[in-house]
């Protein structure tokens, strides 16, 4: 064998080995497993009230995120039924008793530009 076909066989015996690994590499955009599942990303302590961490409004539609689920009004979630989602609370049917659950965390944002929340 010549030494440029020598030479030919040894590029693509190194190129093949050098992409195996490169295919085998975790892939840092993708996201971790079980991210978009629909299983509740917080987990509660038996006896407390759901925590909810956010209300989102829009003109037409209302969700909460309760126990790290997001849920509309008539949703099910932490055993009891979505009645209504206000700015600042969210009212929950447990066992034939309304329970308003207050907003955890942070503070309620006012859309830019505006004086509505």
């Amino acid at each position: 064998m010549s030494d440029r076909a020598v030479a030919s066989v040894a590029l693509v015996i190194v190129g093949l080995l050098l992409s195996v690994p490169v295919a085998a590499q975790h892939d840092p955009t993708r996201p971790p497993a079980g991210f978009g599942s629909q299983e509740p990303v917080v987990e509660r302590v038996p006896g407390t009230l759901p925590i909810v961490t956010a209300i989102l409004r829009a003109a037409n539609r209302r969700l909460a995120l309760i126990d790290g689920e997001m849920v509309g009004v008539g949703d099910t979630v932490a055993g009891g039924s979505v009645v209504r989602i206000e700015r600042d609370h969210v009212l929950l049917r447990i066992n034939n008793e309304t329970i308003k659950l207050g907003l955890a965390v942070g503070e309620i944002r006012r859309r830019p530009g505006t004086g509505e929340r």
